[in-house]
């Protein structure tokens, strides 16, 4: 094995190794904010995007997943009924201790 070659693995399994640490601990991190931004006003407000707990007819869904180093997409979905809901995926930005939002990848609301 040449010198190349042995960088050449130790770039593959960093890289590997990055991604990894963004699904274990970055998903969670962009969940938590994304979940944060569209959660039920507490003060009941008629703008929220996401369903109150009473609310029997809405569903929701968050999906997080790690796309590559560093990168998180989201997907969020809300539906309360025909052609009621509320659909947005986005991509972010993850660090130790940062969460920054690069792009809104679809945004639907009906």
């Amino acid at each position: 094995m040449n010198r190349w070659s042995a960088w050449l693995a130790v770039a593959v399994v960093a890289y590997g190794a990055l991604w990894g640490l963004t699904g274990l601990v970055g998903e969670d991190a962009v969940r938590k904010v994304v979940h944060a931004s569209i959660a039920p006003d507490p003060s009941g407000g008629s703008d929220a995007l996401w369903p109150a707990p009473e609310d029997e007819a809405a569903a929701s869904s968050l999906t997080v997943a790690a796309v590559a180093p560093f990168l998180v997409r989201t997907d969020a979905a809300y539906h309360c009924g025909p052609l009621c809901g509320f659909s947005r995926s986005e991509l972010f930005l993850w660090l130790p201790g940062l969460v920054y939002e690069l792009a809104v990848i679809r945004e639907i609301v009906h």
